[in-house]
């Protein structure tokens, strides 16, 4: 398994048992982030999201919402951040 997969794998059981804040929290991220947020979330406040990520790579949308509805246009960002060809 590639590193950074497994490290996704291993957060999502942690945050699946038992919640992000509590396994997280705090710690550096396992590896590398990419974080999509659109100023435009009804959800999210993008402020705190960027704040939460402070050393992904962030893709920081315009407008936009919570449901990223035009993901289809990020694709090719997320195959150069995943170095898939």
């Amino acid at each position: 398994m590639v590193p950074a997969v497994a490290a996704f794998a291993a957060r999502s059981r942690a945050v699946a048992a038992g919640g992000h804040h509590q396994c997280t929290h705090g710690l550096p991220p396992a590896a590398p982030e990419l974080a999509f947020i659109a100023k435009g979330d009804e959800v999210l406040d993008w402020r705190e999201m960027v704040a939460r990520y402070p050393t992904a790579q962030i893709a920081l949308q315009e407008g936009g919402e919570h449901a990223l509805s035009d993901f289809a246009r990020h694709i090719p960002r997320i195959s150069a951040f995943l170095a898939l060809p």
